[in-house]
Formats: C-alpha cells, sequence, structure tokens
C-alpha cells in the first residue's frame, strides 16, 4: 500500500488546484498577493469555523 500513496497524494494536489484554478476562474476566489481567499465572507467564516471544536 505504501507504493500506492505518491500517485495518491500527486492526484490530491493536482485535483487542489484544478479545484482552485476553477474557483478563481469562476469568480469565487479572489487572489490577494501569494494567496487566495474566498470572495464570500459567511463562507470564509463557515470555513475557518469547521476545524474548530
Amino acid at each position: 500500500m505504501n507504493h500506492l500513496w505518491p500517485s495518491l497524494s500527486g492526484f490530491a494536489r493536482w485535483g487542489l488546484l484544478n479545484f482552485v484554478e476553477d474557483a478563481h476562474r469562476r469568480g469565487v476566489l479572489r487572489s490577494v498577493g501569494m494567496e487566495y481567499q474566498f470572495r464570500h465572507e459567511r463562507l470564509q467564516t463557515y470555513l475557518s469555523r469547521r476545524g474548530d471544536t
């Protein structure tokens, strides 16, 4: 199973990159310096609270 991890992690990175590029193209994300931000404050707040317990 260890030999699958590099290919799976590479796939995950490409999937995330595709998501970010698509979201930016659709206007959901904006680029601010070297990072991306969600344009909608309610979505930003919701996602930032997902990790809180």
